[in-house]
């Protein structure tokens, strides 16, 4: 299933940053979406919500491997943040859409 919000839709966003790329998964409203495609996009930043990362990590107890996901705003270095980031825009190098992350976010609010 793709997105259940007509309003909003999950995304993974690159952005080059100095020489690097940073990826940012999370939902951004529907309409920011298409005017970033067509290249419409006027506003400097864009905000991202339930911004995330997953990773595949090999589990030793499991014996296989497992996704592992950081959730700005909950964990690590991140822990005292909202959860919402803005971007901007001229910085996005790419963007995806993704099937419905938010199962996936909360799994990692279950002990």
């Amino acid at each position: 299933m793709m997105n259940v919000d007509p309003e909003h839709v999950w995304v993974c966003v690159e952005v080059a940053r100095a020489s690097q790329l940073g990826t940012y998964r999370g939902t951004m409203a529907f309409a920011d979406f298409e005017a970033i495609t067509a290249g419409n996009h006027f506003q400097p930043f864009v905000a991202i919500d339930n911004v995330h990362w997953a990773a595949s990590v090999w589990s030793e107890q499991e014996q296989r491997l497992v996704t592992r996901v950081t959730v700005y705003g909950r964990d690590a270095e991140w822990k005292w943040n909202t959860g919402t980031i803005h971007l901007r825009v001229d910085t996005i190098t790419s963007i995806a859409l993704l099937h419905d992350c938010s199962e996936l976010l909360k799994r990692q609010e279950q002990p």
